[in-house]
């Protein structure tokens, strides 16, 4: 019992430590341009990102040049 204290500790450290370095930061959490747009069938026909990942960057460059 006394291990399961001990990790519930640490877990809640480990959270208020992420959540201090969040509020610090100042930035906001963000997904990125891939994600479930990875998965087939779930393909998103634009993205929307102010900075595109390289993967998207490679994908625009290449349709650009196929055009």
């Amino acid at each position: 019992m006394a291990a399961f204290f001990a990790s519930l500790v640490v877990f809640g450290l480990v959270m208020a430590g992420m959540a201090i370095g969040v509020m610090v930061s100042g930035r906001r959490i963000a997904g990125s341009c891939g994600g479930i747009g990875n998965i087939p069938g779930f393909e998103k026909p634009n993205c929307s990102c102010k900075k595109p990942c390289e993967k998207r960057q490679k994908a625009m460059s290449e349709a650009a040049h196929s055009e």
